[in-house]
């Protein structure tokens, strides 16, 4: 129903101590199915008028309009001449909203040998992070069947099991043989 937009957050928790973002999208439209329209706007007023409101999941600033609007968003296109800029919002969870998500992230740093970028200062058992984050991406694979299975993951955590390299993230070939 959703396609793959779902919001990352419930609206309840909006008026909790959160804090949220709004990230622009020019050249962007979707299904005009408004829940308000503010005229008059500037594109700051937009952003502001849908982060102060829980219901608001995004908004559309064209020409002085903002159209504020609740998932699901549908019908998304890019439409390079269209002076439409879209806003969405999304939790700011302080980790990293503009490069990367964690997951990316942690990927990237295991990729490059600098693992304790995850963990600061704090001090951990090196060989221990390594078996965590190996296992963890592992675990998040997009394709469910490239998961291992959760004896496997016991195996790895408890080391009787050497833990191959989790895969590329845009390999999809399998590598665990089925139990």
């Amino acid at each position: 129903m959703s396609s793959g937009c779902e919001r990352n957050f419930t609206a309840e928790s909006c008026k909790a101590s959160m804090t949220y973002t709004m990230e622009a999208v020019n050249n962007t439209t979707w299904e005009d199915k408004n829940i308000s329209v503010l005229s008059s706007s500037t594109q700051e007023a937009c952003k502001a008028a849908c982060l102060q409101d829980c219901n608001c999941d995004a908004a559309q600033f064209k020409q002085g309009e903002c159209k504020k609007q609740s998932l699901p968003l549908r019908f998304g296109r890019l439409l390079e001449s269209d002076p439409n800029i879209a806003f969405i919002k999304g939790v700011d969870y302080n980790i990293l909203e503009e490069e990367a998500i964690l997951e990316e992230w942690a990927y990237d740093c295991f990729e490059c040998g600098e693992l304790g970028k995850l963990v600061g200062a704090e001090k951990v058992d090196k060989k221990q992070l390594e078996r965590i984050t190996k296992v963890a991406l592992w675990c998040i694979l997009y394709e469910p069947s490239l998961r291992p299975s959760i004896k496997k993951v016991l195996q790895m955590l408890e080391e009787t099991m050497d833990i191959p390299d989790p895969p590329n993230r845009s390999v999809a070939s399998s590598v665990w043989s089925k139990e």
